[in-house]
């Protein structure tokens, strides 16, 4: 098992994960010289696994088997994450797994900028960290190009600082392609 530590998004408690290595494929049995098995019928694809799902698909067990591996201070702040992410709604856990999906697909070093945006992006003030929020939002409606222009535009540049844009722009890399 392998415990990986990547970054969410904080608007949903800049969750750490989780993960285990997937396990290896098991070779088929008994299926003979020439046979080939059933066709399986396909199944509804709900899009790929987060770190946070196999660790929460893990028995009590493995749970706290991962968590005991890990520092106490560490363990602490995991288990208090972890237990707020339960605590969310599932159409939020959804749009979580989802961004963490469009994060894993970013070449490393992006997903580096962008980890370190939602670190900065944690330790603005409260009432910022909303008005950013707001932003992200609608720059999510946009298509890449409205999107662009909109970080262009003298209105944004009037309403954050260099620092909000920045950390904006870098964040804007979770946002759906339209």
């Amino acid at each position: 098992m392998r415990l990986r530590f990547p970054i969410l998004i904080p608007a949903a408690l800049a969750l750490a994960l989780l993960a285990s290595a997937p396990l290896a494929a098991q070779g088929r049995r008994g299926m003979g010289m020439g046979r080939r098995p059933p066709a399986r019928p396909e199944r509804a694809q709900k899009g790929p696994k987060t770190p946070v799902d196999e660790f929460l698909r893990m028995s009590p067990d493995e749970q706290r088997r991962a968590l005991d591996r890990l520092p106490p201070d560490q363990r602490e702040r995991l288990q208090k994450r972890l237990e707020a992410f339960k605590q969310l709604p599932p159409e939020q856990r959804s749009n979580l797994g989802e961004q963490y999906r469009r994060l894993s697909e970013l070449p490393p070093e992006r997903q580096e900028v962008v980890r370190n945006a939602l670190k900065r992006f944690g330790n603005q003030p409260p009432e910022r960290r909303q008005e950013m929020r707001r932003e992200l939002r609608q720059l999510s409606d946009l298509s890449p190009e409205e999107r662009q222009a909109r970080l262009d535009s003298p209105e944004f540049r009037g309403k954050f600082d260099q620092h909000e844009q920045r950390i904006i722009k870098d964040m804007s890399n979770l946002l759906p392609p339209e």
